[in-house]
């Protein structure tokens, strides 16, 4: 715990400082300027003590339950009892709790998560520029400064004591009880998120101007001094009111556990600098030249050229999440993939000028270099693990298979028992000789989210985490690592640090603040299920134990002996994952960037950087689809209709046999649904697939299928069979060997409701030739099932918000499929100059038909327009605008 630096004048008044002020200082101060005014005894006579009262209470009147302070502290002045309970200036009562999309909280856990939440809050001028780190007011403040100043005055630091003054008497407060508002920057970073999923952005606008600020401090640990871009760990709001001035204080790592400068904080500062930007769509913030310089600066620090070898970071114990001493010296995975994230952040956050596009160049030769580096040396499943398990030592140039040198019998016995047949992870650690085998939960899952794991690497992360819940999860999410180190083991790398005992805090605790990783890397890889069961975990205990730091114990089971609760970043990652699980649209802010191919983005860089210097000129594409989207909705159907009448004329003219029209229909869409055969293949998940949509398919294709036999058996009768013999297998797959990844609750679309309006309307309206009139009914109604059969897919992609490539890919091919149909049908109608309608029989069967090839393609009209303009634009994650079905 740091003193507090502050100067004093012989004034009495404070001013700022770097350094702390000199002893000899504060003996030559006139206190007898204090004493000017004679002191108000003090009333001791209270109806009720700051004990029964809260924090919100006091600031608003209104009566919430708060946890009490600790009868410690009523050993030193009675006034003392008050300070845990003194608010921030300027704080907000926290009673504008955001409603769920659905206008109701989901859970009665929300609510008092807002509330403890915008408690939190640290104000500096007047702003909002970051969160406390916790609300405990328990006996021991272990590592944080807790209490708020509020009407706190300080005066004069004396050597053991702050001298200071509230409501204009002189009080002596002990320095352990006393300290000032204090954030720390990565435990920042989940409320950062929630504050920007819930609409209010300015908080964290003033958070990365602050710490902007800060990073150009001057940085001296013992008369070393550090890098330039190095951010602070933590900052501290000192407040001066003679002069009605506030003072940040940094903290670069001087205060910190160890001495350890953060190596993570830039790298939170600029994954929050993308995750502003894409919430809310200013660019301005980030095009300022002070962040421009701020990104540079972190980014010359970890892409400065030297001795290693290695793309990976370079770090000390205790530089990251893991902030004591726990063997994750060297290249742990937490501070890669962080390393990984803000690289691809920065590279759509730099402006492309002379000094941008060198840092654009570096970047992307670091990426392909850091990522072929991890998913090469840090990954692991069963085959690795018995590569590894065969290894030959000493193996020297080039085509060494073991590169690092490890020794088999390094391989640890848990390992073998912990690896499932199907799953793999990233490990902890590569250097020479050494592999660090233990799970961290923090890095895979940023691996996920920033697509440092490949897709087959991300499912194969989910299927470990299902297949070890008892180990990683328990009963209360999640492990920061797994396992523990115990016995002599732990006393060695830990240094007997009592805090990292075995399965406590970052030796295998569990850590709630988690939640919101997991969540994130959940709906990324279509396994949302996992990330609800772990909250109905979390929800069952977080608000009963106040929202604890961490649990001990193998499962989780108990509050940390040492845990301080109340902790913000506990609070504000329930309600991220919370908000992300509700509505994963929400998944853009974190994520900040989409799952773009890196060689793509490498050559189009390196095409921008050779062609021109300045910002290159928008695409066509996007100029029109922009024009469009500012469109009114009625000329937006204008549009479309002129564009589909236009594209029937060049169809006309271009194809002379119309009846291959529908022949290359049903082609496209046996190639949508081969699409979908290698999602099933390739990813080994369903997820954000309609089973519905799929049975209704293979119902409309069975009955015309029929129908081709017994009415007439050609081309289409072959294309029809083998259409439904692969929507067969894929209800199938998704029935019975991806069950685990159906996503049933999204699938929500009843199948009477589009069957037997279909089968009433077969009834009432169906072709009057000479058929059978069973058969002519039939027909009839595989016409109408068929032109409703994907609103069950488009039903799941608004409930999701996100649309999967393959799933995307194979919506569209159905779009192009029946815009085919609908032509060969008009086109012929036109070709026999009416003739045709007759040929199908009277009534109002030929406008049917009609009218069903049109409803369709307008259903997947809108969907097409979005997917056209997300392929030219870049964007593989669609997000579909609501009321689409």
């Amino acid at each position: 715990m740091s003193s507090i630096n502050v100067d004093v004048s012989l004034k009495g008044s404070l001013r700022n400082a770097d350094t702390p002020c000199d002893m000899a200082e504060i003996e030559e101060i006139d206190f007898s300027r204090i004493f000017d005014r004679p002191p108000r005894p003090l009333n001791m006579d209270r109806q009720r003590s700051c004990d029964e009262r809260s924090l919100s209470e006091l600031s608003t009147g209104l009566p919430i339950p708060s946890p009490r302070p600790s009868s410690r502290v009523e050993n030193n002045f009675r006034l003392i009892d008050h300070l845990n309970f003194l608010p921030s200036p300027g704080r907000r009562s926290g009673f504008n709790t955001p409603l769920s999309q659905f206008g109701v909280e989901t859970h009665p856990t929300v609510a008092e998560a807002w509330e403890d939440l915008r408690r939190s809050l640290v104000y500096f001028r007047g702003e909002p520029v970051g969160t406390i780190a916790a609300l405990d007011n328990s006996e021991e403040q272990v590592n944080y400064d807790q209490l708020h100043s509020g009407d706190i005055y300080f005066l004069f630091v004396l050597p053991f004591d702050y001298l200071c003054v509230y409501n204009e008497i002189m009080i002596r407060v002990p320095k352990s009880t006393f300290l000032p508002l204090h954030v720390f920057v990565r435990d920042f970073v989940p409320s950062a998120l929630a504050f920007l999923m819930n609409g209010e952005p300015e908080i964290v606008k003033n958070f990365i101007l602050k710490t902007l600020r800060l990073q150009s401090w001057e940085k001296k640990i013992d008369r070393f001094q550090l890098g330039e871009g190095v951010m602070p760990a933590s900052f501290k709001v000192l407040h001066d009111p003679v002069t009605h001035n506030e003072t940040l204080m940094a903290d670069f790592g001087e205060s910190a556990i160890g001495r350890v400068a953060p190596v993570d904080s830039g790298f939170w500062w600029i994954f929050l600098l993308r995750a502003y930007t894409k919430s809310t769509g200013d660019t301005s913030l980030a095009e300022k030249p002070e962040c421009q310089k701020g990104m540079r600066l972190i980014l010359s620090l970890c892409l400065s050229e030297g001795f290693d070898t290695f793309p990976t970071l370079l770090c000390a114990d205790g530089c990251c999440m893991v902030d004591r001493r726990m063997g994750v010296y060297g290249y742990p995975i937490e501070i890669q993939a962080l390393f990984f994230m803000a690289l691809r952040c920065a590279l759509l956050l730099l402006k492309q000028d002379e000094e941008g596009n060198e840092f654009v160049e570096r970047i992307t030769k670091r990426l392909h270099a850091l990522s072929f580096h991890m998913r090469s040396y840090y990954w692991i499943d069963l085959k690795q693990l018995n590569d590894i398990y065969r290894y030959k030592t000493e193996e020297y140039s080039h085509t060494a298979v073991n590169k690092f040198n490890v020794i088999p019998d390094s391989l640890p016995e848990w390992i073998f028992d912990f690896m499932p047949v199907r799953g793999g992870y990233f490990i902890g650690n590569v250097s020479p000789a050494r592999m660090d085998f233990r799970w961290f939960c923090l890095g895979n899952c940023i691996a996920i989210l920033s697509s440092l794991a490949t897709p087959e690497q991300s499912t194969a992360i989910m299927d470990l985490i299902e297949s070890r819940w008892e180990e990683l999860v328990g009963e209360m999410p999640l492990k920061v690592i797994y396992p523990a180190i115990e016995s002599h083991e732990w006393r060695i790398v830990t240094g007997c640090d009592p805090k990292n005992t075995r399965w406590s805090y970052h030796n295998g605790g569990s850590w709630p603040v988690l939640l919101w990783l997991l969540t994130a890397a959940c709906i990324k890889t279509g396994r949302p299920q996992i990330a609800r069961r772990a909250i109905e975990l979390a929800e069952t205990r977080l608000i009963k134990d106040n929202w604890p730091e961490y649990y001990d114990g193998k499962l989780g089971r108990f509050v940390g002996k040492q845990a301080r609760k109340f902790q913000t970043w506990s609070i504000a990652g329930y309600l991220v994952a919370k908000m992300m699980l509700e509505d994963p649209s929400h998944l853009d802010t974190p994520r900040s960037f989409s799952d773009v191919n890196l060689v793509f983005v490498a050559s189009c860089l390196q095409k921008i950087i050779s062609n021109s210097t300045m910002r290159p000129p928008r695409r066509p594409i996007h100029v029109v689809t922009t024009w469009v989207r500012r469109q009114p909705p009625k000329v937006k159907a204008f549009l479309a209709v002129v564009a589909g009448m236009s594209a029937l004329v060049l169809l006309r003219f271009i194809v002379h046999d119309h009846d291959n029209l529908f022949v290359a229909a049903e082609a496209v869409h046996s190639i949508g649904i081969s699409v979908l055969i290698y999602k099933l293949m390739k990813e080994k998940t369903c997820a954000g697939l309609s089973l519905k949509t799929q049975e209704l398919t293979a119902m409309f294709l069975a009955v015309r299928l029929y129908c081709s036999f017994v009415m007439e058996y050609d081309i289409h009768t072959i294309l029809d069979l083998a259409t439904l013999a692969t929507t067969l297998w894929v209800i199938y797959m998704i029935r019975f060997n991806l069950k685990s990844s159906y996503m049933e609750d999204k699938d929500n679309f009843a199948l009477y409701y589009v069957a037997a309006p279909c089968a009433v309307l077969a009834l009432l309206i169906h072709p009057s030739t000479a058929h059978n009139l069973l058969n002519r009914i039939l027909w009839a109604f595989c016409v109408y099932l068929e032109a409703v059969s994907v609103l069950p897919q488009l039903r799941v992609m608004q409930n999701t918000k996100i649309v999967e490539p393959f799933t995307a890919h194979y919506v569209f091919a159905l779009g192009v499929a029946r815009f085919l149909s609908c032509a060969h049908w008009v086109l012929q109608v036109l070709d026999t100059r009416g003739h045709l309608l007759v040929a199908l029989g009277y009534g109002l069967w030929p406008s049917m038909v009609l009218i069903s090839e049109i409803v369709q393609t307008f259903i997947l009209a809108d969907f097409c327009y979005y997917y056209v303009k997300s392929v030219f634009g870049g964007q593989l994650v669609l997000r579909l605008p609501s009321g689409v079905v």
